[in-house]
């Protein structure tokens, strides 16, 4: 099951909530219980300055040697 995240529209508090996809009950505020909004493309966060950042453990390969 994915995370969602969620915006409360009233107090601005923001939350993940892990849920079904196909579970599209409305969802409350744990701190003021309005309905919150669902975010769109927040799923995804990169490290670093490198694409590459956070994708992978393990380490970067050894540098090139030999050319000329």
């Amino acid at each position: 099951m994915p995370t969602y995240s969620y915006v409360c529209p009233k107090c601005g508090r923001r939350f993940d909530l892990f849920h079904s996809i196909s579970d599209d009950s409305p969802k409350q505020c744990p701190a003021c219980g309005e309905t919150a909004q669902r975010q769109i493309g927040a799923g995804v966060a990169w490290n670093g300055s490198s694409s590459r950042s956070g994708l992978s453990s393990a380490p970067p390969p050894p540098p090139r040697t030999g050319f000329t």
